[in-house]
């Protein structure tokens, strides 16, 4: 459970901000007269900065060192470039969340935490939901109950 928690935040971690970053581009990339799109885009990337607020909630103890010297979530550059980015297009930018993922404390890995088992299950579900798809499937296997849903209440 252990791995399915911390694979899961370090995944949103990635993602919710790739996701975040796209809907900004879109949101300062179309012409003003999409009005309707723009304001798509601005709802998407304003859902993805709250998922990835909330996941970041969860992160302490939670990622490996290995992912934080990555450079998979975040750069020296990353604040400069939003804060430029906020300048020049208008579309505000919560760097905060920038800040706090530089400052995630992952040197003592906590062992395994079944308190965080259903918050995690539950970003897991919302992050899916974001995810526009044109074609119907089913939740992928490892974002679902890891051990089935029985075997986590009972070991619970």
């Amino acid at each position: 459970m252990k791995d399915y928690i911390s694979i899961s935040i370090e995944t949103h971690l990635f993602f919710a901000r790739i996701m975040k970053e796209h809907s900004l581009f879109l949101e300062a990339g179309f012409p003003c007269k999409e009005k309707d799109e723009i304001e798509e885009a601005d709802g998407f990337r304003r859902r993805f900065e709250e998922l990835l607020r909330d996941v970041l909630s969860l992160a302490p103890g939670n990622i490996s060192e290995a992912v934080m010297r990555s450079g998979e979530l975040v750069t020296e550059f990353t604040i400069p470039a939003e804060k430029r980015t906020m300048a020049l297009s208008g579309v505000p930018i919560d760097s905060t969340l920038a800040e706090q993922t530089m400052q995630l404390d992952c040197r003592q890995l906590r062992s395994e935490n079944r308190m965080l088992y259903q918050p995690v299950l539950k970003i897991n579900e919302r992050a899916y939901r974001l995810t526009p798809t044109t074609s119907p499937r089913s939740m992928p296997a490892c974002w679902n109950q890891p051990a089935g849903r029985n075997a986590v209440q009972q070991a619970v």
